[in-house]
């Protein structure tokens, strides 16, 4: 787990009795969605790096 996501389960289970369970689920939902579309972005940045970077030895 990254430390964001430590960060956030720990403070989860000490405000668990404050908290409204329902809305930290859609929360976390929301920034599990949120995390796959910067990784997927992400992706695609690499690759187009590493195709740009293989056209330029090439040259």
């Amino acid at each position: 787990m990254h430390k964001a996501h430590l960060g956030c389960a720990g403070y989860i289970s000490q405000k668990a009795s404050v908290l409204h369970m329902e809305t930290v689920k859609e929360a976390a939902d929301h920034l599990h969605i949120m995390e796959l579309d910067l990784r997927r972005e992400l992706f695609k940045v690499r690759l187009k790096k590493s195709i740009l970077a293989n056209k330029i030895k090439q040259t």
